[in-house]
């Protein structure tokens, strides 16, 4: 592993997402790991660890005390949240002989760990006579990958979303070009490489990946950008006029561990981005806090129209171990497929349940919208994840956005009943099951019991091993048909016929009375 300082590392992460209050030692101190503090576990602390004062305060006592237990402990830094309400400590004080790091309010500690993790782990050994790739300009970077390789670049990231290209020229291709301006590869071309396992260079033990023989296609070689085992992004580079020099993909490997402190700053930058705007939707959708502000945060019109797409994401029959992992990709995927139907769609997740809000034109019929959502959940599949769809309303402003939000609420709540065969579902299609469920929680909000005939009904069955309730409420759905209702139930209709008049006569049902039978099938249908 090569030698990570703390210049290193606070280069690569940027000055707008960690601080350095204080370094006392410079910053040519190596660094080594990075220790969560928990004075509860004591952990132990190494030299040069960088230690994460989760929930302890720069001047309050405890991050004093930490402070002089890591410069007992010769550690290379402390990273504290909040801001100091005083004076950083100076040079004479306790705990100077550590620096002291201040992280962005809006940073997550996760977020900072996986970062500074990746970091470490994938710190390039950066030969003398290797060129230095430009720091937080990543189209400057993408032009001297392309100096180092030889041909016109393309950086991904791990959702394959373009994040910057070298140069253009006459010379590249028309996939290239199509790529750049729609910010991605075109989708047939995904599909295609897909297939064809092009994408496997994501793998961890894969090198640089030769694409040739595709007609209209330039020769490219891709490499992945990983972080330890984490995969950050990917290098493309297309052939230019002449073929790619001598060493070209040696020297792609180099430039895809030089590049990865870049990827993985901009991944941060990109996730902290979608963490406050998904924290914004959220309180958009929850109808709280003024709208104007939540539109002018996400960049909305408050008189567009609106639709909220939901999903709801299980693991498949145990098959996908990292649950949480492959849930976080399935939230990045959903991003990048409801960013295509319109580039200010929002995202977000809520445990297991994950919303798009989508800006929907005049013309946008609600086959679209269905065939969008059902893209994205047979995307999931190749996750082994199982997803249920759902499409809420369309409303006219931005400020009806929470009736929408409720209609996929609602629609999954259906789906997930397991009644019926389809994954994904407008909200109108299921608009008669969700006038039950409407039912069914006003008589558990009125503390509603069943009626003293039903109770009776489902008393006798449960006694005598009879099935007068499922009868009725089979007879009742095919609207008094009795052959119909009878083939159902795998009954003669004079058997079924029989029995009915038995539940009259035990019962009191009245079959007859359009109002008893509709209070009946009711009951039958919510509170059983």
């Amino acid at each position: 592993m090569a030698r990570v300082t703390l210049r290193y590392l606070l280069e690569s992460i940027g000055e707008a997402m960690v601080t350095p209050l204080a370094t006392p030692g410079g910053l040519d101190v190596p660094v080594t790991d990075l220790v969560i503090y928990d004075s509860a576990a004591a952990p132990v602390i190494e030299p040069g660890d960088v230690i994460l004062a989760v929930g302890l305060a720069l001047d309050d006592r405890y991050g004093a005390d930490l402070l002089r237990l890591a410069e007992d402990s010769r550690a290379a830094a402390v990273a504290f949240r909040s801001a100091p309400s005083g004076a950083v400590p100076s040079s004479s004080g306790p705990g100077t002989g550590v620096a002291i790091l201040q992280l962005n309010p809006e940073l997550e500690w996760g977020q900072f760990f996986t970062l500074t993790r990746g970091l470490i782990l994938s710190a390039p050994d950066i030969p003398e006579d290797a060129p230095e790739l430009a720091g937080g300009d990543l189209f400057a970077l993408a032009n001297a990958v392309a100096d180092m390789v030889g041909g016109s670049v393309v950086l991904y990231d791990a959702r394959h979303q373009v994040m910057a290209y070298s140069n253009l020229d006459d010379d590249v291709d028309e996939v290239r070009r199509d790529t750049i301006l729609g910010r991605r590869t075109p989708p047939a071309w995904i599909l295609r490489f897909e297939r064809d396992g092009v994408y496997s260079a994501g793998r961890p033990d894969a090198g640089v990946t030769r694409l040739e023989g595709y007609e209209g296609l330039r020769t490219r070689l891709r490499v992945a950008v990983r972080a330890g085992e984490d995969l950050v992004g990917e290098i493309s580079v297309a052939e230019a006029s002449t073929p790619f020099p001598e060493g070209a993909e040696a020297a792609l490997q180099q430039a895809a561990r030089l590049a990865a402190p870049h990827f993985l700053r901009h991944q941060l930058a990109h996730d902290l981005t979608r963490s406050v705007r998904g924290g914004v939707l959220r309180s958009l959708l929850d109808g709280r806090g003024r709208v104007e502000t939540h539109a002018r945060h996400l960049d909305l019109s408050l008189d567009m129209r609106y639709t909220v797409i939901g999903f709801s994401v299980r693991p498949d029959d145990g098959r996908a171990p990292d649950v949480v992992g492959h849930r976080e990709r399935f939230v990045h995927l959903t991003g990048a497929l409801t960013e295509t139907f319109h580039r200010r769609s929002a995202t977000y997740a809520l445990g297991s349940t994950v919303y798009a809000l989508l800006p929907t034109a005049e013309e946008t019929g609600r086959d679209r919208l269905r065939r969008l959502t059902e893209h994205v959940a047979a995307r999931a599949e190749a996750m082994s994840l199982v997803v249920l769809g759902a499409v809420g309303r369309t409303v006219p402003t931005l400020t009806e956005v929470t009736r929408s939000r409720r209609d996929v609420d609602q629609v999954l709540c259906v789906l997930g009943a397991g009644d019926r065969d389809r994954s994904v579902s407008l909200v109108e299609s299921v608009w008669a099951d969700i006038a039950l469920l409407d039912l069914r929680d006003l008589f558990e909000q009125q503390r509603l019991a069943p009626s003293e005939q039903v109770a009776v009904l489902t008393a006798h069955d449960a006694s005598h091993q009879t099935q007068y309730v499922r009868t009725l409420r089979v007879y009742l759905d095919c609207f008094g048909d009795v052959r119909t209702a009878a083939a159902r139930l795998q009954l003669h209709p004079n058997s079924l016929r029989h029995r009915l008049q038995r539940a009259r006569e035990l019962f009191g049902v009245d079959l007859d009375d359009p109002a008893a039978r509709l209070v009946l099938a009711l009951e039958l249908h919510t509170m059983l």
